[in-house]
């Protein structure tokens, strides 16, 4: 019974996720980082970061760094428990 509920647990996220591009996904990953960070390791603009979060958050039904953070933070903590 655990196992499903992180299997839907990990889904849900999962379907999140899914609808970001290659990109929206590698910055996604970065969401701890300052645009000016994630730019500088990407060497991109950090008006480029900031549209391409922008069009992460929208797409994901959020506002700000923290929430992608948790849905990121999520996935690995699902993934965890269901490796374990």
């Amino acid at each position: 019974m655990r196992e499903k509920r992180i299997d839907n647990r990990l889904d849900v996220i999962e379907e999140k996720l899914d609808c970001l591009t290659r990109r929206e996904r590698e910055i996604a990953q970065y969401a701890h980082l300052s645009e000016k960070e994630i730019a500088d390791l990407l060497n991109i603009s950090s008006a480029t970061v900031k549209k391409i979060k922008s069009n992460i958050y929208s797409k994901l039904g959020i506002h700000k760094a923290t929430e992608l953070i948790q849905i990121i933070n999520g996935l690995g903590e699902a993934e965890r428990k269901y490796d374990g």
